[in-house]
């Protein structure tokens, strides 16, 4: 396990010519109230969650504030799928609410869902039979 450790720079004062630990200064920006350490204001995302993967300032997930609760362990998954269009397989055991999840996720997105019972189908009715 490394730990990164915390340099500071000495500077000497003008008054004392001793040296002194800078203090480290917050300034919050004008436009949510957020304060950063360099200055530098991070813009909220939808949702209410700040980049960079720190929780929203209700607690609550995108997952849990479309009334999906205890989905926080796969809800950067899910979320990645959706950024990045690829598709997205969930196994799981019947009422574990695989469905409800693809509902309001689609619901709140405007998407068409499909649904395939996978235990019904075979390849060809998936995707079609191939002509010679």
């Amino acid at each position: 396990m490394t730990m990164a450790t915390k340099r500071t720079r000495k500077t000497k004062t003008k008054s004392t010519g001793k040296t002194a630990k800078p203090r480290a200064t917050r300034r919050k920006s004008a436009s949510n109230g957020k304060a950063s350490k360099n200055g530098k204001t991070r813009k909220r995302a939808a949702g209410g969650a700040v980049p960079g993967g720190e929780p929203s300032s209700t607690g609550q997930g995108i997952l849990e504030q479309l009334g999906l609760v205890g989905m926080a362990s796969i809800e950067r998954v899910v979320l990645a799928a959706l950024v990045s269009g690829d598709p997205l397989l969930l196994i799981g055991a019947h009422g574990t609410a695989k469905s409800y999840l693809l509902s309001r996720i689609c619901q709140a997105l405007a998407i068409k869902w499909r649904h395939y019972n996978t235990s019904l189908l075979n390849y060809d009715d998936l995707v079609g039979y191939p002509l010679p």
